[in-house]
């Protein structure tokens, strides 16, 4: 093809915005499904600019509730230890430990809770530009240091049932703490889970909010988060 021909052809492609292109790439990457498997068992399935993938915390064996058996999820995050997890897929990665770890752009910061290494975990996690933080079944409030870790988290998952985990009021006190942007609380009583815990509604009552209509799983982009307000939303356990 002779020069002038060629400066031709390439005057002639239409003119494309590079700004817009990568816009609308990262518009269509974020995103997150949440959705809640009973006890303190989350699973969050997520997609980033290396693909798809699919989070699950405290997937831990239940013999009195008809809960997940095994999983195949990229990645497991265990407050607990590893004795009771559920069987899971051979390439799947089990996080059980304080640290920081990154896993397909998703980065975890696990925190000990007590002195010992066998102390609980929590887990603050960052994925598509929006950070989640979950407490495990944490027995009582957080001294100040594991508070500033969780400080302005997006998304808080929160025990709030009693019975040896977090009382309503107590996990009402590190909503206030943490200052997020949405609460999803877990451990509570409903339809086939939880029947030693009490009821979600004394927490409502607890930090003063009316929560949004029950939902079996709740998608969230960074946009979709209120800006200026406390939103809490309540899953239906799967």
């Amino acid at each position: 093809m002779a020069r002038n021909e060629h400066k031709k052809l390439l005057h002639s492609l239409p003119h494309l915005s590079i700004t817009k292109c990568v816009l609308q790439f990262v518009r269509i990457l974020l995103y997150m499904h949440i959705s809640w498997l009973g006890q303190s068992t989350i699973k969050i399935d997520f997609k980033t600019s290396m693909g798809e993938g699919s989070l699950l915390f405290d997937p831990y064996k239940n013999a009195k509730e008809d809960t997940l058996r095994n999983s195949s999820a990229d990645l497991v995050l265990a407050s607990h230890g590893v004795d009771d997890l559920i069987t899971l897929g051979k390439d799947t990665l089990v996080i059980s430990g304080a640290g920081e770890y990154e896993y397909k752009e998703v980065l975890v910061y696990g925190f000990q809770t007590g002195t010992t290494a066998e102390s609980p975990l929590i887990f603050r996690t960052e994925i598509e530009h929006v950070t989640v933080a979950h407490l495990g079944m944490i027995p009582k409030t957080l001294d100040e240091k594991l508070l500033n870790e969780l400080n302005g988290v997006d998304i808080l998952l929160i025990p709030v049932g009693g019975d040896g985990t977090l009382t309503p009021e107590r996990a009402a006190e590190i909503v206030t703490k943490v200052e997020p942007r949405v609460v999803i609380p877990y451990a509570f009583k409903a339809t086939g889970t939880g029947a030693n815990f009490g009821p979600v509604e004394p927490f409502f009552k607890a930090i003063g909010r009316t929560p949004e209509e029950t939902q079996t799983k709740i998608k969230i982009t960074k946009k979709d988060l209120p800006s200026d307000q406390l939103v809490v939303m309540v899953l239906q356990k799967q």
